[in-house]
């Protein structure tokens, strides 16, 4: 049967199976309305209520009452499957735009404009496809970690750095905190002695150069090549989860 794990505040608990995880929610043991839950395959944890669990008789009543079993830790045992990532494709685009960029800058201002232009758009579309490829790693990163985590979704990680201003903090978030509870989790997993461990300082200092390249461009280039540095980690991490847990 179909195991689930659940969260209560910054607790994961379970796995349970299905009957009894409606017997908790009956129970108010979960709430419905501030609970969410989570089972594999899942893209990210959802409430009682959208992944179907209020029916069969199962009541969102008396949502606050004692619970009356003693959930037990979801162990930090098995890694959802994801797709591995490819860092070369990354630092190609990234390091490979930048030079086309700056190329077609010198070009457009000592001899042919057009030219020039042509060259900076290739570098900057180089760029931008490095980039959308970034985000989609980290939203693989943060799709191993939910079994263990309710710090973020995949979703959000990804989907609030698109949000004006407050991407600036939702940085520390979506890196910083990545690399906080990826540490956390398999630290505490002895299954997953073998997995690569990610530099927190780095992805604080990059969280910060990015308020602070804001307002002094030539941080640009330094935050660029920490970005590197720890998009290297993000890929290892999760190839690493994705070789563990390849499906036979």
């Amino acid at each position: 049967m179909k195991e689930w794990f659940y969260s209560k505040g910054e607790q994961q608990l379970g796995p349970v199976n299905e009957d009894k995880l409606r017997e908790l929610i009956q129970q108010g043991t979960i709430n419905p309305r501030a609970d969410l839950v989570w089972s594999e395959g899942m893209p990210e944890w959802i409430s009682p209520a959208s992944a179907g669990l209020l029916s069969s008789g199962v009541s969102s009543e008396n949502p606050y009452a004692a619970p009356t079993v003693a959930p037990q830790l979801a162990p930090n045992g098995s890694l959802p499957y994801v797709k591995p990532t490819s860092f070369g494709l990354i630092a190609a685009l990234m390091i490979l735009g930048g030079i086309v960029a700056v190329i077609g800058y010198i070009i457009m201002e000592e001899s042919d404009e057009i030219l020039g232009i042509i060259a900076i758009l290739a570098g900057l579309t180089a760029l931008l496809a490095g980039g959308i490829i970034s985000l989609i790693y980290l939203y693989r990163g943060w799709t191993v970690l939910q079994p263990h985590t309710s710090h973020s979704t995949p979703g959000k990680a990804v989907g609030f750095l698109f949000i004006p201003f407050f991407s600036l903090y939702w940085y520390f978030v979506a890196y910083w905190r990545f690399s906080q509870e990826w540490n956390r989790i398999v630290a505490g997993n002895p299954t997953q002695r073998g997995a690569p461990r990610m530099s927190e300082g780095l992805f604080l200092t990059y969280a910060i150069l990015n308020i602070i390249s804001a307002l002094f461009t030539p941080l640009a280039i330094v935050n660029l090549i920490i970005f590197l540095i720890i998009m290297k980690q993000i890929c290892d991490g999760v190839n690493y989860a994705a070789n563990q847990s390849r499906p036979a």
